[in-house]
């Protein structure tokens, strides 16, 4: 039955084994990697967590581990397109059948187990990276740290890249309790813990000091020599730290890192493209994310006409999101995206007007704004589309579909 199964089949089935999309607890997926043999690893984990950075973080990781070559193992979520973009290895995402072939384990060894779809998708990844063999685990949090079903396995160094407003149904609503919930990933045995310049961070300091933790700040125990930018300065300089830590068991050159940074390349985060217009584009999401999307955008429209295009998911803070950006933004379009968890485009347009912004248009798709974008309207305006994963998703199949491309 399901071991002849798509992938696509697996994914619908793997969506309904639990009655919540999101359950925080790691009993459930640890009795399953218990019983798979995937508590316990002999090579080095890097484990990532931070309200954002986190995915710059460990993209970076990969990219130098690979330049140096070694054969990196990497988990990250969400994805942009395929589900496949969440574990790669050796840079490169997973085939269908290497996924199925993980699930039907899984599978067998969940017996009457519910599991969520992200613990299923994190049991998958630590089961390929064990068969394949690699030499390095990179693992990013999905959503908070304590209880995300990342944290199951002892890990060799800690990254918080931030800690910020984002996620307070699950994380709590004060920047020192989802301190709390991040530093839940310090373990006693760990190498060290590397922070960002973080909020809060007396209490990610304390948890490293109960676990006996050796503790790397940003500013204070490292730093970055010549920042691009602040934004990705902080998320390299925690990378670099990470590696530095681990340089004795997994060695890599300057030129390595020179190498690796040079061709990295984070899907969906702060990427220039033209439409034809000079588009930024960008999975931004809470308000911390956004005011480096804006610090980005700001000296690139000056003397010019700035459009958004922008679509966001409920249960994030709308309001406090377009705020940073209103002096910037000159017109908006608010395309419908295919899922209901997204706030519909005219309650958008309901909040831009009650912030007295009146230069907005709905859409029922993507594909109409773009309509707009493509009709000479705004020819010498610049573009910035942003709001989610989602967003950018639909922007990347819209343009296809215009193109004919199936």
């Amino acid at each position: 039955m399901l071991e002849s199964a798509s992938l696509t089949d697996w994914l619908q089935y793997i969506s309904k084994k639990h009655t919540q999309k999101i359950a925080m607890e790691l009993e459930r997926v640890a009795l399953v990697a218990k019983r798979l043999k995937l508590l316990s690893f002999k090579v080095p984990i890097v484990h990532v967590a931070g309200t954002n950075g986190k995915g710059t973080c460990t993209h970076a990781l990969g990219a130098i581990y690979h330049q140096a070559g070694y054969k990196v193992g990497r988990l990250i979520s969400p994805h942009l397109h395929l589900v496949n973009e969440r574990i790669c290895i050796d840079e490169k995402m997973i085939s269908d059948a290497d996924l199925v072939a993980a699930l039907v384990e899984i599978e067998a060894a969940r017996q009457a187990t519910p599991l969520t779809y992200f613990e299923f998708l994190t049991l998958a990844a630590l089961w390929l990276f064990r068969e394949m063999q690699v030499d390095v685990i990179l693992l990013e949090v999905g959503l908070g740290g304590r209880l995300d079903a990342t944290n199951i396995v002892q890990s060799t160094v800690g990254v918080i890249t931030s800690i910020g407003l984002d996620h307070q149904d699950w994380l709590g609503d004060t920047v020192q309790a989802i301190a709390k919930e991040k530093a839940g990933i310090v373990k006693s045995g760990m190498r060290g813990l590397v922070m960002g310049d973080i909020q809060a961070a007396d209490v990610v300091i304390e948890f490293c000091r109960k676990e006996q933790v050796p503790c790397f700040r940003l500013g204070h125990d490292f730093s970055w020599p010549v920042p691009p930018s602040p934004y990705l300065a902080s998320n390299l300089a925690c990378a670099l730290q990470a590696v530095d830590l681990l340089q004795d068991c997994l060695p890599v050159s300057a030129q390595d890192i020179s190498k690796g940074l040079a061709c990295l390349e984070v899907p969906g985060r702060l990427v220039w493209r033209h439409l034809p217009q000079l588009t930024l584009v960008d999975v931004a999401h809470n308000v911390d994310s956004v005011r480096v999307l804006a610090e980005t955008l700001q000296p690139h429209i000056e003397g010019k006409q700035c459009v958004a295009i922008f679509a966001m998911l409920k249960r994030k803070d709308c309001h406090q999101v377009l705020a940073v950006m209103r002096d910037l933004v000159d017109f908006w379009l608010l395309p419908l995206l295919p899922d209901a968890d997204t706030y519909a485009p005219e309650n958008i347009g309901q909040i831009l007007s009650e912030m007295d912004i009146h230069s907005h248009q709905c859409f029922a798709n993507m594909e109409g704004a773009l309509e707009v974008i493509n009709s000479g309207v705004f020819q010498d305006a610049v573009v910035v589309v942003f709001g989610s994963f989602r967003t950018v998703s639909a922007l990347d199949k819209a343009l296809l579909a215009m193109e004919g491309v199936e």
